[in-house]
C-alpha cells in the first residue's frame, strides 16, 4: 500500500513511489494500493505521484496491477533507452503510461478500467460502492482527465495490446516515432480521442472504438473498427475543371467521409498554363495555399480556383 505524496500539488513531478535507478532495474509482480484515494471520501479524488519512474537504460515494469493510481508509470521525466512496460492493469485517473525521450522502449499489455477501484477496496470501511462507480470514478474523473499512454520525444517507440474503458484519451503523441499494433478504446469523454497526435510519425495497425472520435493529426490508420460512427461527406473539385487536379489526404471512414475531428489535407496542382489562386467553400475564400489543412467540423465542397497564367 502506498501513502506518500497525497494530494501533492506537483503529482507529475513529484517523488514516484518505485523509482527504478540504474541499468536494468526493474519490478515484476507487484499489486500497489492507494488506501487514502477514495472516490467516497469527502471532496473525492486526489493526485499522487507516479507509482513507478524509470531512470535508467532497459528498465522495465511487468505485471503491475495499479487499481486506483492517479498516475501510474512515468518513463518521460528520464531517458529509458530499451525499456519495456507489459502488462499494466488497473485504473489510471491521470497518466496511464507517459514516455518521454527515449529510444527502442516497448508498452505491451496494457488494460484501464474503472471497474477496478470498487473491486479492490480490501475491505476498507466507507469505500466506494459499485452502484457509484459512475458518478464517482468514470464519469466524475477519467472520462474527463485520463490518458491510457501519452508519448513526446520517443524514437521507434512500439505500443502492442492497449485498451481503455472510460478515459479521456486512448494514445496522445505531442512529437516522435511510434508504430501501434492492436490499440481500443470504449466510453471515451465528450471530446476524447482514441489517437490524438499533434507531430512525429505515428502508425497504428488494428484499432477499435465504440465512441468518441477515432483520430486528429497526422496519423496512419490500418483496419479500423468503429461502432456508432459519425461521419461528414467533404468533396474537392477544380475550376475551371481542366485548370488543374485536386486530392482530398486523411483518414477516411470511408470514399468521400471522414469523421468529426479528423484532420483533412486539400491539395491542388495546376496544370499547364495555369496557376493556383484559392481555395473556397460556398464561394467564401478559406485559404491561398495550394496545401489547405483543416479540421472535419461538418460535411462541405471544396473548389480549388485557378487563372490563366499572364503570357504578356
Amino acid at each position: 500500500m502506498s501513502y506518500a505524496g497525497r494530494n501533492t500539488a506537483n503529482p507529475d513531478t513529484e517523488q514516484a513511489a518505485i523509482t527504478l535507478r540504474g541499468e536494468r532495474a526493474g519490478v515484476n509482480g507487484l499489486r500497489v494500493f492507494y488506501p487514502e484515494n477514495n472516490p467516497a471520501a469527502p471532496g473525492g479524488l486526489v493526485p499522487f505521484p507516479y507509482t513507478i519512474r524509470g531512470q535508467g537504460t532497459a528498465t522495465y515494469a511487468v505485471n503491475i496491477g495499479l487499481p486506483n493510481a492517479w498516475n501510474a508509470i512515468d518513463m518521460a521525466t528520464h531517458r529509458n533507452d530499451r525499456f519495456l512496460v507489459r502488462k499494466i492493469k488497473g485504473t489510471f485517473v491521470r497518466h496511464g503510461v507517459t514516455v518521454g525521450r527515449s529510444d527502442d522502449g516497448r508498452i505491451e499489455g496494457v488494460l484501464s478500467n474503472g471497474n477496478t477501484f470498487v473491486r479492490t477496496g480490501f475491505h476498507l470501511p466507507n469505500w466506494v460502492l459499485g452502484k457509484d462507480l459512475f458518478p464517482q470514478v468514470i464519469d466524475g474523473w477519467t472520462r474527463k482527465y485520463a490518458d491510457l499512454v501519452t508519448v513526446d520525444g520517443a524514437n521507434r517507440l512500439t505500443v502492442a495490446d492497449a485498451f481503455g474503458y472510460g478515459l479521456h484519451n486512448g494514445l496522445i503523441v505531442r512529437s516522435g516515432s511510434v508504430r501501434v499494433f492492436n490499440l481500443g478504446t470504449d466510453n471515451l469523454g465528450a471530446d476524447g480521442y482514441t489517437v490524438q497526435v499533434a507531430g512525429g510519425n505515428v502508425t497504428v495497425v488494428n484499432l477499435m472504438r465504440f465512441n468518441g472520435t477515432t483520430s486528429s493529426g497526422p496519423v496512419k490508420l490500418y483496419n479500423v473498427m468503429v461502432i456508432n460512427i459519425v461521419e461528414h461527406e467533404i468533396t474537392a473539385a477544380a475550376s475551371p475543371e481542366l485548370a488543374g487536379t485536386v486530392r482530398l489526404r486523411g483518414n477516411e471512414t470511408r470514399p468521400g467521409c471522414y469523421e468529426p475531428g479528423s484532420q483533412v489535407t486539400a491539395s491542388a496542382k495546376a496544370a499547364p498554363g495555369f496557376r493556383f489562386v484559392s481555395w473556397t467553400v460556398g464561394g467564401v475564400e478559406v485559404s491561398t495555399a495550394r496545401d489547405y489543412p483543416f479540421t472535419v467540423t461538418g460535411g462541405q465542397a471544396l473548389t480549388a480556383n485557378f487563372a490563366a497564367k499572364d503570357t504578356a
